[in-house]
């Protein structure tokens, strides 16, 4: 099997994270510490609700039928086929950390 030119890359990523993974490893005290600010928080939630906004867009509403009873009126009949959704809004999203309950120790 010969190896093209974009074999080289994947490669050289690999020993490089193999090195590296080596290299933590081999730390007395391996861990990890992330700190998450509320500008962070917040980026999230603008990218979570677009990608929640193009889901829906892709979301089929199926057809569905029935009929109903109304008292000294008689029966009716109801139809809805071809719903779409056009469009979304959330109020104001927001994410927030609970201050007590955003810390966690070992």
């Amino acid at each position: 099997m010969a190896r093209g030119p974009d074999s080289m890359p994947q490669w050289a990523i690999l020993v490089v994270l193999t090195t590296m993974g080596t290299a933590v490893t081999a730390a007395t005290n391996p861990g990890l510490l992330t700190r998450i600010s509320q500008k962070g928080l917040d980026y999230a939630c603008q990218k979570g609700v677009a990608m929640l906004q193009k889901e829906l867009e892709k979301i089929k509403i199926p057809d569905f039928s029935g009929n109903f009873k109304i008292q000294h009126l008689g029966k009716g009949y109801y139809s809805f086929y071809s719903m779409t959704i056009l469009g979304f809004q959330l109020p104001s999203p927001q994410i927030r950390l609970e201050p007590q309950l955003s810390q966690w120790q070992v």
